[in-house]
């Protein structure tokens, strides 16, 4: 009896049973492949990943020449965003366009050179008081410090007016640093 009734039911049911049927293969073979070619494709990946972390983590590279080659393309990157000295006037320009750009109004400027000693660079150690709003402020100094060029902020200091002013005065040391050769 109970084999008549499953010849019954798979007369009965022939799509859905055929399209189980399907799945099951679908699966199966995405199983057989997932197992055979790619989890030895992954072992290897994985392998290879684990020797360069254990590389890394005795010394870095595996060559002196790979280290000084990138040292060279390092100090390439460096030496192009390092501008000449007669350049100052219009990294000056481009900080005071910055400070007008954000709404903050510039009090003065003070600034420095500084040469380093025995080296190709020097300095400039500028000095700027500035008055705005907060949100300003803070706006400036994201600017600041995506310029191109290599300024570093050296030191801040923000002072309020009074509890119910909305402006602050910001006082901002920043250093420029500049290529002597070539001027």
């Amino acid at each position: 009896m109970r084999l008549e009734n499953l010849r019954e039911l798979v007369l009965l049911k022939k799509k859905p049973l055929l399209a189980l049927a399907v799945l099951l293969v679908t699966v199966t073979g995405l199983y057989v492949y997932i197992s055979a070619y790619q989890g030895s494709t992954l072992e290897a990946l994985r392998e290879s990943w684990m020797a360069k972390r254990k590389q890394q983590a005795e010394g870095g590279p595996a060559s002196m020449a790979t280290v000084h080659a990138q040292g060279v393309r390092d100090l390439a990157v460096f030496s192009g965003r390092v501008p000449y000295k007669r350049e100052f006037a219009r990294l000056l320009s481009d900080i005071y366009e910055t400070a007008a750009n954000n709404g903050l109004s510039l009090k003065t400027v003070g600034y420095k050179p500084v040469i380093e000693p025995g080296g190709d660079f020097m300095v400039y150690q500028l000095n700027l008081n500035l008055s705005g709003r907060y949100a300003a402020v803070k706006s400036f100094i994201s600017d600041v410090q995506r310029m191109s060029e290599i300024v570093t902020i050296d030191s801040l200091a923000l002072s309020g007016a009074g509890p119910t002013q909305e402006s602050i005065e910001l006082k901002v040391q920043l250093s420029a640093y500049f290529r002597t050769d070539g001027q």
